[in-house]
């Protein structure tokens, strides 16, 4: 039978509700993890847009702390990221990998590692929310923000690989960082990731001073392929 006008409507008003609750923004000004974690119980639905619960998600979520945790185990990166209690609160902590006595609090160990962390609570909220069929989509500005060369290419590769899954969410990511960029072209050239899921997209000024975008894809060797 032929749908019916209202039943497209119909269909348009559900995934227009679901939006809110489907996209998580990160602005490329973040707050850093308080140095005590309150614990109020419950799953959050999704990262603040300045970051500021990441923290309180983590340490009420076991697995998620596990797989944010190994990002901060990368060989580039070599820290151990855990929680410890503090009261009726808890204290997330980062150090070098096999030195306890060195783990200090996180908002203390810089401002790059604090600065990542929603992103990364971020991407793995998306990726278990699009893992359960559900729409996920995650914008964050200037991910790389604050990080050394090292730490910007592990987390590109990290976010190719979510990209990469069989049901991964949408990532849109607006960068600066040439680092960044090389990164996901070497995963492509790798076969890590499918080129024909990325699309880039440049922001330029015009002559008139007005913002004009051009889209470019990767080959299979992750080389800029000229748009039509």
């Amino acid at each position: 039978a032929q749908e019916q006008p209202w039943q497209a409507l119909e269909g348009l008003r559900e995934r227009l509700r679901l939006i809110p609750k489907a996209v998580q923004w990160l602005a490329s000004t973040r707050v850093q993890p308080p140095r005590r974690v309150p614990m109020r119980g419950g799953r959050a639905r999704g990262v603040h847009h300045d970051g500021g619960n990441a923290a309180e998600i983590l340490a009420s979520d076991r697995t998620m702390l596990a797989e944010v945790a190994r990002w901060f185990a990368h060989d580039e990166i070599g820290r151990d990221l855990r929680t410890e209690q503090a009261g009726t609160d808890q204290r997330l902590l980062l150090g070098p990998l096999g030195l306890a006595s060195r783990r200090v609090d996180l908002c203390d160990t810089g401002e790059g590692m604090g600065h990542v962390l929603p992103v990364l609570v971020s991407a793995a909220l998306a990726r278990r929310a699009a893992a359960a069929d559900e729409p996920a989509f995650v914008a964050v500005e200037d991910p790389e923000a604050h990080l050394h060369e090292n730490a910007r290419r592990a987390l590109a590769a990290h976010l190719c690989t979510i990209a990469a899954g069989d049901s991964p969410p949408t990532l849109v990511l607006e960068s600066h960082s040439r680092t960044f960029l090389l990164e996901v072209q070497k995963a492509v050239a790798e076969k890590r990731l499918s080129a024909d899921r990325v699309a880039i997209v440049w922001v330029s000024e015009s002559e008139g001073h007005a913002s004009e975008t051009q889209t470019v894809s990767l080959d299979a060797l992750g080389r800029l392929e000229s748009p039509a």
